[in-house]
């Protein structure tokens, strides 16, 4: 494969890519699929994850590369150009738009682009500001949702989207297939009360899906227990929210916790687990060939008969 001319047809991206596989492993060039996460904390637990959800893909190369959903969406061309068979994984990273002029801006405003009215003009810078999913208006500031697949502003958008918008499979005849993975509804069940919410990260949603798990005392070195008992699902999510967006929250820490764990005590948030299912059923797997049975009569008979030493020579 002559990489030349992929940099040839994509002089946009040619720097980016250049420079981001110099800092990292090639392996992308030989694997049966790529696995494109949001960071540090899907690449340290996506091993365990498939251990627990989809174990056939232990046979299979995948290459997993950390790109952020800032710049997963800067991939699509070189995913394209290989016919790599992809999963994305990225957060919903939902916000709620400032407009108002004048307005300050602090440390934690998100500037993000969206597609202007005329398809031949230049993005639209934005600003906003974290919010949960539910928050009325929610925008999503991740440019792979923008500007890849599902190509989806809203939140309410993206929590619609069906199977089919969030994939697409090669025209050129190569076969390949991608698909993203974000944070979906799943029932939360807190207090006796059971209500369907959504993260807007990975840590939020692995804290709802594992809600008592997170929040029993003997899980305190995750980051993720919250002080006095949150009343209902809400208040939970509320607070996890606000745990993880905090600046002491540091999701390396919370990863390596989740490894100390057994596997068996936790659940696969549901987004990840769907995206390894479909990739599981995707790529060619490689199964490990069954040895033909043998019984121990026909073993004997197959067996040299035993024949006595020769006496030595005389």
């Amino acid at each position: 494969m002559n990489l030349s001319r992929f940099y040839e047809q994509n002089p946009d991206e040619r720097d980016f890519l250049q420079r981001y596989l110099k800092l990292t492993h090639c392996d992308l060039f030989f694997a049966d699929a790529a696995i494109l996460v949001e960071g540090n904390v899907e690449r340290l637990l996506l091993p365990v994850m498939i251990e627990r959800d989809a174990k056939e893909l232990r046979s299979a190369c995948l290459s997993i590369l950390e790109v952020g959903g800032a710049f997963g969406h800067r991939f699509r061309t070189l995913i394209e150009f290989l016919g790599l068979v992809a999963l994305v994984i990225t957060d919903l990273d939902s916000v709620q738009l400032k407009e108002a002029e004048g307005e300050e801006d602090d440390d934690e405003d998100t500037e993000f682009k969206v597609p202007g009215e005329d398809p031949d003009a230049p993005p639209v810078k934005k600003t906003g500001k974290s919010c949960l999913p539910s928050a009325e208006g929610a925008l999503t500031s991740n440019q792979t949702l923008i500007q890849w697949l599902p190509k989806k502003q809203t939140v309410a958008e993206l929590l619609a989207a069906t199977e089919a918008d969030k994939q697409y499979e090669a025209t050129g005849g190569n076969g390949f297939k991608v698909r993203v993975a974000y944070q979906v509804p799943t029932d939360v069940e807190w207090n006796g009360t059971t209500k369907s919410l959504t993260g807007r990260t990975l840590e939020e949603s692995f804290g709802l899906e594992n809600a008592v798990w997170c929040q029993s005392t003997e899980r305190r070195h995750l980051g993720l227990r919250l002080r006095g008992n949150p009343g209902t699902p809400d208040d939970l999510a509320l607070g996890l929210h606000k745990r993880v967006g905090g600046k002491s929250f540091d999701k390396t820490k919370f990863a390596l916790g989740v490894l100390t764990e057994a596997p068996e005590g936790w659940v696969v948030p549901k987004y990840i687990g769907d995206g390894l299912r479909w990739l599981q059923t995707v790529v060619a797997l490689e199964l490990p060939m069954a040895l033909p049975e043998t019984t121990e009569p026909a073993a004997a008979a197959a067996a040299p008969e035993a024949q006595p030493l020769a006496e030595p020579a005389q």
